[in-house]
């Protein structure tokens, strides 16, 4: 019999970001999942078969690794892009912002893109720090959208406030680059300089932080 597994005693294996670690506190059926997970290592049929129960009884989280592993062939599993889509949709319609954020990066390589940045600005607006970065990237290089610099930095901005340590980096670098005058200039310097220390910081002792994630 698999010993069950709490929620404190799950988190001390998993070095991940933050939001996923709230994720698995908020799961109902976390000890569940991660016995599901643990099989998968060993039986990839009989894990996700477990998986898919769990995710049946709209757990986000197993719908989550469910489209994880199609999206990436985990397990030795081979890759499946549509049942990928499938769990991600649904773990991002139980409210995994880990499940709707790796659905917009799916869909970002996909043959509809653009349907990415809904899932971008959905995210951004509940302040996930990495989709706000990605909506900045789209404006500054002007893939999925109009390249736009006063948009990039708006978004950059907002990252960087939610704790976006990349943000700050591509903030700065704007400011210095295309600062109208010298006070613009200036304040990307000191953008630069004040951001080094939390940067070096999480890169590292924290290299899974959300702060991080692109």
């Amino acid at each position: 019999m698999q010993r069950k597994n709490s929620n404190e005693e799950i988190r001390s294996f998993l070095r991940c970001g933050e939001n996923l670690t709230r994720e698995w506190k908020d799961e109902r059926l976390a000890g569940q999942v991660w016995d599901a997970l643990s099989l998968a290592d060993s039986d990839a049929e009989a894990g996700l078969e477990k998986l898919t129960d769990l995710a049946d009884q709209n757990s986000a989280l197993s719908a989550y690794y469910l489209g994880d592993a199609f999206l990436f062939g985990r397990y030795g599993i081979p890759k499946n892009y549509d049942k990928a889509e499938q769990w991600l949709r649904k773990s991002a319609s139980l409210g995994s912002v880990e499940g709707r954020f790796l659905l917009a990066q799916f869909l970002q390589g996909s043959d509809k893109p653009k349907r990415a940045i809904e899932h971008y600005e959905i995210l951004a607006n509940k302040k996930f720090s990495p989709a706000t970065y990605s909506l900045a990237i789209q404006y500054l290089k002007g893939n999925l959208l109009k390249k736009d610099l006063n948009k990039a930095k708006h978004y950059f901005e907002m990252a960087r406030q939610q704790g976006h340590l990349h943000s700050w980096h591509w903030l700065s670098f704007l400011q210095r680059t295309y600062g109208e005058n010298v006070i613009c200039r200036t304040k990307g310097l000191i953008n630069l300089v004040l951001m080094s220390v939390p940067f070096i910081y999480y890169r590292v002792f924290r290299p899974e932080s959300d702060r991080l994630r692109t």
